[in-house]
């Protein structure tokens, strides 16, 4: 007998907007509780939520100047972060923090560098205090 296919899970919420391409984009945003269920949607899933929280504990030690954040430029190093941050297990297996310097690493960067664009298309005169802050401390990091 066939297997069932899972339930569509919809989206909580939806929204279309065109890119500076005129390309149409769709962000869906989903329920942490009920994501969506299809080939690879599970992984992909916890991979966004691993990528977001880091973001936001990033976002927070690069507006915290007391903090080094040698971290940044190498893949390693931010492992080794994510692993004193409690984001991986000590004892857990090597492939653990593989995956944080392969895959994680790649997405929070291209997260940080969209924001950081994001607030630099904007007039200086036109940001908040809060994304000047950011915009000076992640410009230090940045490769050229």
């Amino acid at each position: 007998m066939a297997r069932p296919k899972p339930k569509k899970i919809k989206p909580i919420q939806t929204s279309t907007f065109i890119d500076d391409d005129n390309q149409e984009v769709l962000i869906e945003v989903y329920d942490e509780l009920n994501p969506p269920r299809g080939r690879g949607d599970n992984n992909r899933f916890a991979l966004k939520n691993k990528v977001s929280k880091i973001t936001d504990r990033l976002i927070d030690n690069l507006l915290n100047d007391t903090h080094s954040k040698d971290y940044l430029s190498e893949r390693s190093s931010f492992a080794l972060k994510c692993v004193e941050w409690g984001f991986i297990d000590v004892d857990q297996d090597i492939t653990k923090k593989s995956s944080y310097r392969k895959n994680v690493y790649e997405k929070v960067m291209l997260e940080l560098e969209g924001l950081f664009n994001a607030i630099d298309s904007q007039p200086e005169k036109d940001r908040n205090t809060l994304g000047r802050q950011f915009h000076r401390a992640y410009s230090k990091y940045i490769k050229k």
